[in-house]
């Protein structure tokens, strides 16, 4: 048969496509990690073409939320959204809890700066919830620093300390000596906002120390 037949399929091609999807999703990340996301974001893209043209369902989930991360990086909300809607529901998909709690807590972060903080922490009470059954410390940590945040923009300062004080106990159990100092940070900002004065020297003091 003549490869000029469109009937013809060549499967060494066909073969070679997963190959060439790694490679490329490999060099995205090699971009990304440096920063460069215009390449970054069309590198991921190719990759996630030929990941389409073979069903790849798991690597079109990620590219997917790799491009999510991009499009956050370089401060484009909205198309983050979008796409860490379009991972979601490949994740949902596959059945991967994991995967469909790190999209929320994502989709969270990307509504959240276009000043959806309802609608953020919604997202992120729902990346909390299944953190919390897949029992990973860190990502309920990070979710709860973000639910802290956004209780703090919606005036509840009781609950965005809560959400404060547990997370930089888990963080501690972890040893996370950066993001305790961050998370002691926002403490003694909400300390300082409820006139305690001598709480926020405390906070303050150490979260500088852990920063040094």
């Amino acid at each position: 048969m003549s490869t000029s037949d469109p009937s013809f399929r060549d499967e060494r091609v066909d073969d070679l496509a997963p190959v060439r999807a790694k490679d490329l999703r490999d060099a995205g990340l090699a971009a990304e990690g440096q920063r460069n996301l215009a390449q970054a974001a069309a590198l991921y893209g190719e990759s996630l073409a030929l990941a389409k043209s073979f069903g790849d369902t798991l690597g079109i989930a990620e590219l997917l939320f790799a491009l999510a991360r991009v499009a956050w990086m370089g401060g484009h909300s909205q198309r983050a959204a979008a796409l860490h809607e379009d991972s979601l529901a490949r994740y949902h998909e596959l059945g991967d809890t994991a995967g469909v709690a790190t999209q929320l807590h994502g989709l969270g972060l990307a509504l959240e700066s276009q000043g959806y903080d309802r609608q953020a922490y919604a997202r992120y009470s729902e990346s909390l919830s299944l953190s919390r059954i897949l029992n990973d410390l860190g990502d309920v940590a990070a979710v709860l620093l973000s639910l802290g945040r956004v209780a703090r923009k919606l005036d509840d300062p009781a609950a965005a300390t809560a959400y404060y004080e547990e997370s930089v106990a888990l963080l501690r159990s972890q040893d996370n000596r950066w993001y305790i100092g961050l998370v002691l940070m926002h403490l003694g900002d909400l300390a300082r906002e409820q006139g305690n004065e001598g709480e926020v020297n405390i906070l303050l003091g150490e979260s500088q120390d852990l920063f040094r």
